[in-house]
């Protein structure tokens, strides 16, 4: 007599940059005499529900049953799927002004995301420092835009800062 057996592993996570999981296969019971059904509970399932392996694309509980035709034996196992897609706060600080007698000013960002797990990048008309660090030097008028993603996660986030020019002296 050959019994089904299922696991579907661990709990685990969609995020930004997975967006959809295949669930199911590995070393679960297999052949001719195997019937697969899944069930799933507050998820999306974009494949039949009677095959081996399934895709999802949403948060949810999947859970699949195999039997054995022959004998009637089934087990099942269960899967707690998470949408882990916190988007990072960003912020590329304060409209400044760009006064006349001004040769350069310090754009100062900020932003949610662990320095370490960061990917930093600025873009603008006259960077005159480094671009990847949440601090750079700016030396004219014009936007500029911060962007930061998350390495841990996928997720990205921009922000943009104006620098006005001013005929005004300080």
């Amino acid at each position: 007599i050959i019994l089904p057996t299922v696991d579907l592993g661990p709990d685990t996570s969609l995020t930004c940059a997975t967006t959809m999981l295949t669930l199911g296969g590995g070393a679960n019971a297999s052949g001719p005499e195997f019937t697969y059904q899944w069930r799933v509970v507050e998820g999306n399932i974009t494949t039949p529900l009677t095959e081996p392996t399934v895709v999802i694309d949403q948060e949810g509980i999947y859970r699949l049953t195999i039997e054995n035709t022959n004998t009637g034996c089934r087990d099942s196992s269960t899967v707690f799927i998470t949408q882990s897609d916190q988007v990072p706060f960003v912020d590329a600080g304060p409209n400044l002004d760009f006064f006349c007698d001004t040769d350069s000013l310090i754009l100062q960002g900020s932003t949610s995301v662990a320095l370490e797990n960061a990917s930093i990048s600025w873009s603008g008309p006259c960077l005159e420092s480094s671009s990847d660090s949440l601090a750079l030097v700016g030396s004219c008028p014009g936007m500029y835009i911060l962007s930061v993603a998350d390495q841990s996660t996928g997720c990205s986030k921009t922000d943009t800062m104006t620098v006005r020019s001013s005929s005004i002296v300080p």
